[in-house]
């Protein structure tokens, strides 16, 4: 996807500039902006820039389907022929969006350098040496943005050669140590890190550079970005703990009675976390029920295990839906994210765990899985009641 990102962000950049405020206080009468005809001379050619760009966009994805083929030596050149052309030509509007917008022109500079970088990559002679000519530009921000662009090219042509890609890492670092508030570097780090990396030690240094060296923007929300992404990972790496192990859910249902699945020994459950608040956990509804009508009377139960930030909302939506028949535990002394998801590592919703007749958990994928798991599992000898 990252050629496909590459053009839209020059597109979205084209689009961005037209957002201008009209006039500005303190413009001299010569270079405000022109009204009339001649504003809408300026509009009609930006409508008309806008729509070259997106045509070009789908064209591009037309060729391009699989950027992966970017990465194959026979595949790039099967694909020159009509793509490169098509990078030109995006090259070519962009300037023309300058032309009209050079206030912005700045916006649309990573744009460009990346459709170098994949004019390098498909191997275009003239693509190759405007890259060279900008690296060497005496313009810091022109030249920065240029080495990114190379380096990313070089990163893609390496992509099964290890110690070359630890070579660009190291002249990146270099970079972002001498200019930790680039953008241009955050974003080329990042590409790094999620595409084309020979092994997972060059893709984890890729982002190490970013959180130890940069402080831009751009590096802070990846930070960020990084930061709950490792959460994400350690809370799914704690539910698939769970799976072969025994498991009992208990607490008070919302009617207020107590309620534990060790009942339930002999049967095969379907555990759903869940809020009434959530779309997609409503949305897996007719699921769940189908489940339940198909598989109740040969040893299903499902226990929804809900989330909601008060009693009312649970009770007030279950009158109304009127279709499931399950319990609900909901801990009105604890409202909002449940206790029990709390403590299992549930970091999200709709999750949904199969376990088995003997109260061992199968998966906590049942979202994607009881369709198959759930009759299996019927058949299975287990223990009894």
């Amino acid at each position: 996807m990252a050629l496909l990102a590459a053009v839209v962000m020059t597109s979205m950049a084209a689009r961005a500039a037209d957002t201008a405020p009209a006039t500005a206080p303190n413009v001299p009468a010569a270079t405000a902006p022109a009204t009339g005809p001649a504003a809408g001379a300026a509009e009609a050619a930006d409508v008309q820039l806008k729509a070259k760009l997106m045509g070009l966009l789908k064209q591009i994805h037309d060729v391009v389907k699989d950027p992966q083929d970017l990465l194959d030596a026979t595949k790039r050149a099967a694909l020159a022929p009509e793509a490169t052309p098509l990078l030109h030509k995006v090259i070519a509007a962009l300037t023309e969006v300058d032309v009209l917008h050079p206030e912005s022109a700045a916006a649309r500079r990573d744009g460009r350098y990346q459709m170098l970088t994949f004019l390098v990559v498909l191997g275009d002679a003239a693509g190759t040496k405007e890259l060279d000519t900008a690296v060497a530009s005496k313009d810091k921000d022109e030249a920065l943005s240029a080495q990114c662009a190379q380096t990313s090219a070089n990163w893609l042509l390496a992509n099964k050669d290890a110690a070359a890609q630890k070579k660009l890492l190291d002249g990146m670092e270099v970079l972002a140590k001498a200019n930790p508030r680039n953008d241009s570097l955050a974003k080329t780090l990042m590409m790094m890190s999620n595409f084309a990396a020979a092994d997972k030690d060059n893709a984890q240094r890729a982002t190490d550079i970013i959180t130890a060296n940069l402080k831009g923007e751009m590096a802070q929300d990846i930070q960020k970005f990084l930061a709950q992404k490792k959460e994400m990972d350690a809370a799914e790496g704690n539910l698939k703990a769970l799976e072969n192990k025994p498991l009992t859910i208990a607490g008070k249902t919302i009617d207020g009675k107590d309620f534990t699945s060790a009942d339930w020994k002999g049967k095969v459950i379907l555990v759903d976390f869940w809020a009434t608040w959530c779309g997609p956990c409503r949305g897996e509804l007719p699921h769940v029920k189908k489940l339940y009508a198909d598989y109740h009377a040969k040893g299903l139960e499902i226990v929804g295990v809900s989330c909601d930030n008060g009693p009312d909302d649970l009770t007030n939506f279950l009158k109304e839906d009127g279709g499931m028949p399950w319990p609900q535990v909901f801990d009105k002394d604890n409202p909002g994210w449940s206790p029990i998801a709390k403590k299992l590592g549930i970091s999200g919703i709709p999750t949904m765990f199969v376990i088995d007749k003997a109260g061992v958990v199968r998966s906590v994928e049942g979202r994607e899985k009881a369709n198959e798991l759930v009759p299996q599992l019927l058949d299975e000898k287990g223990a009894s009641k």
